[in-house]
This record gives structure tokens, C-alpha cells and sequence, in this order.
């Protein structure tokens, strides 16, 4: 600033001296002096096309004037018609106002230098603005080559290439162009999109320690996802212990648990940098979109004002329906609709304000009700006379507007949005308000306070504030996946020192899975359990790979078995398969209680239903234990005509002054069906005693040892009994000492193939 005054000083008839300054004042935020600078300059020199170029920037940046910064520009062009940056200032104007000839002043700009990079910049930034996310990542690409250092538009090339879902391309983009920590934000939505969240997570943590603790903040703030207990919870909780709040906090809150929480919060941390990133250009932190978004993600149905989506899934299309119903009854039926269902303003240029008698009984002024309302033929009964749901042939309207739909929460709510003061930030749409037209339409003020409070209810930010009472957050993995229908079992049996060992058994079926692309291309599986105890504190995880070459023959099945010991408790699973390479992954998860098998009186573990139990061959180690060969039936189901099996393992019989054991073991099988029950038993070991019963076959079997701990197994042939559901009740006695212990499970027999 002080050599650009020296310099006026030194020469104070020098125009170009003046103009100088002038952009030094402007820099500075010191508007006046800078407009005293430029007309200096243009009394010194009435052609200096420089000098009528900072006049037109000091009206556009300084008193939002576009009229007279667009005169200013233009004289600047008619002093020099090649005059590059009052050209692309004229754009930029355009650009701020919104006009489409923002484009063509800028591709003015390049035909008379093609290397010129902020004209790139600005269509870059003008395509943008319409969505047209491709034409922009064009000229921003142009504009980074000629550019290299600015690190601000390399991060909207890189936002751009993954709206346009071009991952690949954003990861290789931020590895040769972005070399600032903003390039972790783009990876960590990489590695989400891809389902690596461990690396996710850990890149988002690498962004988030470069941001400045205001931003910062932003990402660890849990109000947007916590219930008003677990806000409160974690505010009370010391400093030093909320690492270890935090990691029991995501590890709750995620739906699969088989990442130890790292997808959920990886999933929560991708949620606000999309926020800040879409929906804080703004208003810091966001609107109320980047509200919603932070709680409930990607909505299964979005339309614009800008871009009209007619594509709406049939789940969506109910909710739909059901809204529309509620706020229009039979009047919505056989409306389709292509924006929001809850009525949005249409023109608030005419808006009419009309307001009844202070008593509510005087009719509204003849003359304002001879205004037409807005709306074409056949939709005059939607809504009021300026306040329209989108339905098919409609004009969108001159207010911005967003709709978006969630089936998962609640029964399904849809959230619309609203730019009501076209400053580009989105808050709730407002409740309507009557006009005089409505109050000749309705019939009488019953049916107008009737609809209006229908309309309350269903206002975009009651319905919010409604729905995070019950649902704080939602994360629906559902949809980012393809499913595979498998089916699992468990079963637990004492583990080493004190523990239980946890049994988890998978059957894949072939025919759930991507073909491989060739013969010589192996199928991959990957299978994590997950138990998470009942305080969140620990996980404990199997993660195993199945491979499968060759071609599957109907029917074929990928069979496995997780091992997890624990400690006995209450616990969370999940049993998760995905396979690699492609969409197709499934969780199930469900509570799981965990029994212990301490010393001292007898105990008998679970029983598994097995597809076959035979000696193991020696070396083998698959589904082996206690020397036995259990082959899970993890979906508890035979085809008629096969035997179905049950192993088991009792604990802590009494042994003799020889080290002998007596027991005897019982197995009692009914049907949930009224026929006959006809069963035949092969005992694994010990002899067979007998039957009894009618509607339940019993079998005893007696057994002796010399240890305290026997494996045993009983075949169990019920051809002749046919379909249905059964029950097989095991009892065990101690024979020396009369202790008892008994487990039961089912398993079905389905029509024979």
C-alpha cells in the first residue's frame, strides 16, 4: 500500500499509477479510496480501459451493483475490446447474477487467449452452478494444468470426479495434483465407496488433524447422531475418557460391528465433509440439507427444481401415496407427482397476503379475489391457490426447491426444502399461508383449518424434529450393497480356561454369488463374526476367505465355521459375507447369550445340527473336534430321505474310585405336525434302550467313560415321518452321582428335491 501512494507521489499525472493503487485499495477492503483511484485515472487518461475496469470491480465486489459495474465494464470494452479481464469480469458478474451470458463473455475470453486460466475457471464454475458436473470437470481439468498451485479449484475437480461416482480418476487426480491434507478428505470417500473403512477412517483422521479447530470441531460434534442420553453422557465425561466413549459410542451405532466401528464412523465422518462440502458454500457449517444429510445420509429419492427425477423406486412411490393421501385424501389419487407432495410456494413475486376480519367472519376483498391463481388444468385442487405439491406437467416454479424421501425412518417421511430467498441456502419449507382465492375456493373455514392443520403436521421440520425423537441417526448398508440370502447357526461348547467357545457356522449358497468371468477365475468370500459384549467394550472377530474354483454344480453351497472363545455373557453378533470383487454382502446380526460351562456340576454344551458326524481321518482339521467330523447344517434343514444329526459334548461327570463314568442319554423327538411319528435313532456310541410315546418317540441310550468330559452324537433317520418342523429334546444323567442337565433345538425336513 505505501509504495503504491509513493508511487502516485512521484508521479501524480501517471493514470496507470493511479489505477495501481487503486487495486491495492481495493485488495485492502478500502472501497472508497480505490473508487477516488480509478476516477484519478480516468480524469488523466478518459481511453485508459484499466481505469473503467476497477471502477466496474469496485461495483461489483464493493456495493453488489451489477447495473453500474456492468456500464463500467462495457466502457472498459470499448476503450479496448481485447481488454481479457474486463471480459471475464463481465462473466463473472453474469455468473453471481446467474445469467447464461456468463458463458459466452468467457469463451470471448478464450478465443482471444486460449491459455487464459481463470475464463477455464469460470465455465468450470458456471456448469457447475446447473449441475452439469461433467461439461465443468472439463474446463476445471484445463484450468489445474495451467494452475498447478491452486490447491482450491484442484479440490473441485477432485469433488466434481466423485459426484460424477469416477473414484478411480479422484483418487489418481489427488495423488499427481492435490498435495495438501484436503487430499485425505477425497481418499477417505474413495475407501468408503469402496468398503476398505479402516483405511477410510484412518485418512479422515488425517484430514480432520489439518483442519483449524473451529472445523474440526464439526467432525467430533455427535448432536446430529446421539440420543439427548448419549449427548448428555458423553458432555459429562471426562477429557480423558472420551476416547473410550467414543469408541463404545460407533461401535453401538454400527450395523454390521464386524469393523469394530470404524465403518460407522468412517460412514459419519464422510457425512459432514459432503455437508460442508455441498451444502456449507452458504452458510458455515451447512443449511438445514447438510442437517438431515448428517443424520440419515443419502435419501432413497431426491428431485430438484433444477432436476426433475421421475425415476421413483416403488418403496418411495408408497410413501408417496401415503403422504399425499393424508394431506389431499381422494383428490391425490391417480396424481403423479415429481417433486414434493407437501405444497411449496410457486412465486412469491405476486405473492398474495390476504388476511380475514379480526373476528375471521369477513369475506376477503372482491377485487383481490379476481386474481388468477397459479397452476394448470386438473390441479387446482392440490393445495392452495399459490402453494402447489409437483405433479406431472407442472412448472417447477421460480422458488428453489428439494425433496427428499427416506422409506427407513418411521413409515417413510419426505423432507422438502426451500431457497426462499434465492440466496442458495435451503431451510425446511414453510407451512402455507391462505390467499384470498383459497377462501372463495374451500368450502367454508372448516375445510381450510382442516387442510392447514394437516399441512402443520406435516411440515418439513416437524416432521424432523418428530422423526430424531424416535430415530436419532439411521445408516441403511442395505443399500449400498447387492444382498446374498445365507443362512448361520451357533452353538457354544467349553472353551480354554474359563472360556466359551462360540461356534458360528455359514452355508453360502453357489448360486447367491457373481459368476466368476472364466473358469480359471476363483470365487472369493469373505466372512467376518462379530461379538461385541453387552457394554460395547470389546469385539471379538473371525475373518476368514473362502476360495471356490471351478464350475458350480445347482445346489452347491461355500460351507464354513468361525471359532470365537469368549467369556461367557450376553453379546451382539454378526455374521457378515461379502464377495470380493463385487457389491454382494449381507450382515445379520441378532443378540446372542453365551453359556458357561464351569467345573463342578454337569453341564451339557448345545447341540448342533450337524449334516454328517464320522471319525476324522488323521491330519484333518476342518469342522473337527474332540475327534469327531461335525459337518454344519448351519440352516437346520434336510431334504427328505436324509438323516439329520445332532453332536454334543457333556461336562463334569462324577468318575468312580476307578476313574469310571455311567451316564445315560436320552433323546426325545416331537413333531409341530398332527400325523404320525414314526423315527428311527442310531446312537453314535453306547446302546440303544428303546422307544416310548405316540405324538413324541423318546430313545435311551446308556454310556460309559474315563473321563469327565464325552463327546457324543445321535443319527436320526425320519424318512418315514416326512416334512415338517421337529424338536429334539436331549437329557443327560449322571448315573453315579443323579445329577441332570437337558438342551433342546429344531430343525426342519423340506420336500425332496
Amino acid at each position: 500500500m505505501a509504495a503504491g501512494e509513493a508511487e502516485v507521489a512521484r508521479a501524480p499525472r501517471d493514470a496507470r499509477a493511479h489505477v495501481r493503487l487503486g487495486r491495492l485499495y481495493l485488495d485492502a477492503g478500502r472501497g472508497r479510496e480505490a473508487l477516488r483511484a480509478f476516477q484519478k485515472a480516468v480524469s488523466l487518461d478518459k481511453d485508459l480501459a484499466d481505469a473503467y475496469n476497477g471502477i466496474g470491480l469496485y461495483y461489483m465486489n464493493v456495493k453488489k451493483d451489477w447495473k453500474a459495474a456492468s456500464r463500467y465494464f462495457n466502457m472498459a470494452l470499448d476503450k479496448d475490446w481485447a481488454h481479457k479481464e474486463a471480459q471475464l469480469n463481465l462473466a463473472l458478474m453474469h455468473v453471481q447474477m446467474g445469467n447464461y451470458d456468463a458463458r459466452e463473455a468467457a469463451e470471448r475470453v478464450l478465443k482471444i487467449d486460449p491459455n487464459h486460466a481463470p475464463a477455464y475457471l469460470m465455465l468450470g464454475r458456471w456448469h457447475e452452478q446447473r449441475e452439469e458436473y461433467g461439461k465443468a470437470l472439463e474446463y476445471y481439468r484445463k484450468y489445474v494444468e495451467l494452475q498447478p498451485d491452486d490447491v482450491k479449484v484442484g479440490h473441485e475437480v477432485a469433488l466434481n470426479l466423485l459426484k460424477l461416482r469416477r473414484y478411480e480418476e479422484a483418487e489418481a487426480f489427488v495423488a499427481t495434483s492435490l498435495h495438501t491434507f484436503h487430499r485425505y478428505g477425497v481418499l477417505a470417500q474413495v475407501f468408503t465407496r469402496r468398503g476398505d473403512y479402516e483405511r477410510a477412517l484412518q485418512a479422515f483422521e488425517l484430514y480432520i488433524e489439518g483442519l483449524d479447530e473451529r472445523e474440526r470441531a464439526l467432525y467430533r460434534d455427535l448432536s446430529l447422531v446421539a440420543s439427548p442420553a448419549e449427548v448428555w453422557a458423553y458432555q459429562g465425561t471426562p477429557e480423558a475418557k472420551r476416547p473410550a466413549f467414543l469408541r463404545r459410542f460407533w461401535l453401538r451405532h454400527d450395523p454390521t460391528l464386524v469393523t469394530g466401528g470404524a465403518r460407522r464412523q468412517a460412514e459419519h465422518y464422510r457425512r459432514v465433509w459432503h455437508a460442508r462440502a455441498y451444502f456449507g458454500e452458504k452458510k458455515f457449517p451447512w443449511d438445514r440439507r447438510g442437517e438431515v444429510y448428517i443424520r440419515y445420509g443419502e435419501p432413497d429419492y431426491r428431485s430438484t427444481s433444477r432436476e426433475i427425477n421421475l425415476e421413483a423406486p416403488p418403496a418411495v412411490r408408497r410413501v408417496q401415496e401415503r403422504i399425499a393421501y393424508e394431506l389431499y385424501r381422494d383428490r391425490a389419487v391417480g396424481v403423479t407427482f415429481t417433486g414434493p407432495i407437501f405444497p411449496v410456494q410457486i412465486d412469491r413475486s405476486v405473492e398474495m397476503e390476504v388476511r380475514q376480519a379480526e373476528e375471521g367472519t369477513e369475506s376477503p376483498d372482491p377485487e383481490i379475489l379476481t386474481t388468477t391463481p397459479v397452476g394448470i388444468a386438473g390441479q387446482d385442487t392440490l393445495g392452495l391457490s399459490r402453494w402447489r405439491p409437483m405433479v406431472m406437467g407442472m412448472d417447477p416454479g421460480r422458488i428453489p426447491w428439494e425433496v427428499w424421501v427416506y422409506t427407513g425412518i418411521e413409515d417413510g417421511i419426505e423432507v422438502v426444502f426451500t431457497d426462499q430467498n434465492l440466496s442458495g441456502v435451503f431451510d425446511y419449507a414453510p407451512t402455507p399461508t391462505p390467499g384470498a382465492e383459497d377462501f372463495r375456493r374451500l368450502r367454508g373455514p372448516g375445510e381450510l383449518s382442516n387442510m392447514l392443520a394437516t399441512f402443520n403436521r406435516y411440515a418439513p421440520g416437524v416432521v424432523v424434529q418428530r422423526a430424531a425423537s424416535t430415530t436419532p441417526e439411521h445408516y441403511n448398508v442395505a443399500r449400498e450393497a447387492e444382498p446374498i440370502q445365507f443362512s448361520y447357526d451357533v452353538a457354544d461348547f467349553r472353551g480354554p480356561e474359563g472360556t466359551t467357545r462360540a461356534e458360528v457356522y455359514a452355508a453360502i449358497p453357489l448360486g447367491q454369488l457373481s459368476p466368476a468371468s472364466t473358469r480359471d477365475t476363483a470365487l472369493v468370500v469373505e466372512r467376518i463374526v462379530a461379538l461385541a459384549d453387552s457394554a460395547f467394550d470389546r469385539v471379538y472377530r473371525s475373518r476368514d476367505q473362502i476360495v471356490y474354483r471351478g464350475e458350480a454344480e445347482a445346489g452347491a453351497v461355500l460351507m464354513d465355521q468361525a471359532d470365537l472363545p469368549v467369556p461367557p455373557g450376553q453379546y451382539t453378533l454378526a455374521v457378515q459375507v461379502q464377495q470380493k470383487g463385487t457389491k454382494r454382502m449381507q450382515v445379520y446380526r441378532r443378540p446372542l447369550s453365551v453359556e458357561a460351562y464351569p467345573p463342578g456340576s454337569l453341564r451339557l454344551s448345545d447341540l448342533q445340527v450337524a449334516r454328517q458326524v464320522a471319525p476324522a481321518q488323521p491330519g484333518e482339521t476342518r469342522f473337527v473336534k474332540q475327534g469327531w467330523k461335525v459337518s454344519p447344517a448351519p440352516g437346520r434343514s434336510f431334504y427328505e430321505g436324509q438323516a439329520a444329526f445332532l453332536y454334543f459334548e457333556v461336562y463334569n461327570l462324577r468318575q468312580d474310585e476307578q476313574g469310571h463314568t455311567r451316564f445315560e442319554v436320552s433323546y426325545s423327538v416331537s413333531g409341530r405336525q398332527t400325523r404320525p411319528l414314526v423315527v428311527r435313532a442310531l446312537s453314535g456310541l453306547g446302546r440303544l434302550l428303546g422307544t416310548e410315546g405316540a405324538g413324541e418317540v423318546t430313545f435311551r441310550h446308556e454310556r460309559a467313560g474315563s473321563e469327565g468330559m464325552d463327546a457324543d452324537y445321535v443319527e436320526l433317520d425320519l424318512r418315514e415321518s416326512g416334512a415338517g418342523e421337529y424338536v429334539v429334546r436331549v437329557t443327560v444323567r449322571d448315573l453315579l452321582s443323579g445329577a441332570g442337565a437337558q438342551k433342546e433345538t429344531t430343525f426342519r425336513v423340506v420336500p425332496g428335491r
